[in-house]
């Protein structure tokens, strides 16, 4: 299956050959996570605040209670910035057990925040300096990683992937294992997927058209000719959008390793 929002349209799945179409909620949700029998995500019409809903439609739960940013939902954790007023601005990181049991406060500020690996990767600002806090020793407090300023960035594989902010966007990624540092990309980059030795992206120097960069080989090719928008991975499929006119975004898809582009109907 495959479970998406259709914004102002609901919460909905359908098989990958675009047959079985059900509507699980009316509401429009964001940052949606599936993880086994669940799908976790945040209500935009109940004020941002999280929720959890059987893969069925069944069973609907409140999570939070206060506007919500950066639900991500790893093992058995659920992690999110909770958006509330104080003094001070900050905005906490929690992570709370999938079974709802337990919730503990993990960093004191965040602007955004990744988990991989044992590890929750932040950035108190944006562009900013990435650091890391080591799950195993809440405790131990966060340590910045190498002094890396960036935009967007992502962890496979070992592998911290990022835009970097003191160079014109390109992407690199660094080794956690040895510190390694790679370019990748000369072109300017807003936005991208891995998957394996294969990283997608939106080549902002191309008008925002996606491209496909192999780590292995250096090939770097053009997908579609048109401005790229949202761009997820699903099995071994990369969905995006563009806009056909200027108030509709039309979803395709294209396999990872093919370059014929195919029109879904969400």
């Amino acid at each position: 299956w495959i479970y998406f929002s259709s914004r102002g349209q609901g919460l909905y799945k359908q098989k990958r050959d675009g047959h079985e179409k059900q509507q699980l909620l009316e509401n429009d949700v964001a940052e949606l996570n599936v993880m086994d029998d669940w799908l976790f995500f945040i209500d935009r019409h109940q004020e941002s605040q999280a929720y959890r809903i059987k893969t069925d439609g069944s069973d609907r739960r409140q999570i939070t209670d206060t506007y919500t940013e950066n639900l991500v939902v790893v093992d058995d954790w659920i992690y999110f910035i909770p958006i509330t007023d104080t003094p001070t601005g900050e905005t906490p990181v929690y992570r709370l057990q999938t079974d709802l049991t337990h919730h503990e406060k993990l960093l004191d500020d965040a602007f955004q925040f990744t988990v991989a690996q044992g590890y929750l990767f932040f950035q108190r600002e944006y562009p900013g300096h990435i650091s890391y806090l080591d799950l195993s020793d809440i405790d131990g407090g966060p340590v910045m990683y190498g002094g890396i300023k960036a935009h967007q960035f992502s962890v496979a594989d070992g592998w911290l992937y990022y835009e970097s902010a003191e160079d014109d966007n390109s992407i690199y990624r660094l080794s956690l294992d040895n510190g390694q540092t790679d370019q990748l990309t000369e072109d300017a980059s807003q936005g991208f997927n891995v998957d394996g030795n294969l990283i997608f992206y939106r080549n902002i120097d191309d008008d925002s058209r996606l491209y496909r960069y192999n780590v292995d080989t250096e090939e770097n090719d053009k997908l579609d000719d048109g401005e790229v928008y949202s761009m997820h991975i699903i099995g071994d499929d990369v969905y995006y959008t563009k806009a056909t006119s200027l108030h509709k975004l039309q979803w395709y898809r294209i396999h990872v390793n093919g370059n014929e582009v195919e029109k879904v109907a969400f």
